[in-house]
């Protein structure tokens, strides 16, 4: 993201887990908590199945399992979403009409008192790569079953990227799991809601395994 650079080879959410598997060792992490984001909720599934003796707990804010079973925006939200040309001000204003209600952006109308200031985009063919890394995954869905480790869902109802059925979906499969809906809340609702958020990530981290099943 960012500036960051990338080779040739074609994006992939194997590949985002194995880097971020790597990562991991290149900082002597053994094995941490992971959250994961949006399409980073794919990769963080992908680690967990791929590497589990690297996942503590696992934290999935605005999931999609991909594959048949995932649920993906309309067209419209898709290129929204996907579409960085223009000028900065068209670009954050496609962006906040993808990520925040819209009603919630009326009642809070200046950015700066909860967004963070970009000062970085990534190029229109690495967003386009990821788009096609996410919609061309085979999913996690049938092995879903396999993660033991404690997990948290965290979905907002007017998500309209990765509408919120996805989260119940993944939940209803991993055993034990936790959901957290947040009334009103976008697929940026930590913007909205920050301490919120916060609070219940870090209740879930503090609690043990047996308190979680």
């Amino acid at each position: 993201m960012g500036r960051s650079t990338a080779t040739e080879e074609n994006f992939t959410i194997e590949l985002f887990a194995d880097d971020t598997a790597n990562f991991m060792d290149a900082l002597d992490l053994e094995h941490t908590h992971i959250l994961g984001w949006s399409m980073g909720t794919q990769t963080a599934l992908e680690l967990t199945l791929d590497y589990p003796e690297k996942v503590d707990k696992l934290i999935l804010y605005s999931a999609n399992c991909g594959g048949d079973e995932g649920i993906f925006p309309d067209p419209e939200v898709a290129n929204k979403f996907r579409n960085i040309s223009g000028t900065q001000e068209e670009r954050a204003l496609r962006a906040f009409e993808v990520l925040l209600p819209e009603q919630w952006l009326a009642e809070h109308p200046d950015p700066s008192t909860y967004f963070p200031n970009v000062t970085e985009t990534s190029p229109q063919e690495h967003i386009d790569a990821q788009w096609y890394a996410m919609v061309n995954w085979n999913g996690s869905y049938s092995r879903l079953l396999q993660i033991p480790q404690d997990t948290l869902l965290i979905t907002g109802t007017e998500d309209i990227v990765f509408p919120p059925r996805n989260s119940f979906i993944i939940a209803e499969q991993i055993p034990g799991a936790w959901l957290a809906q947040f009334k009103g809340g976008g697929h940026g609702l930590m913007f909205q809601y920050p301490e919120n958020f916060s609070s219940i990530v870090l209740y879930f981290l503090k609690r043990s395994s047996t308190t979680c099943s």
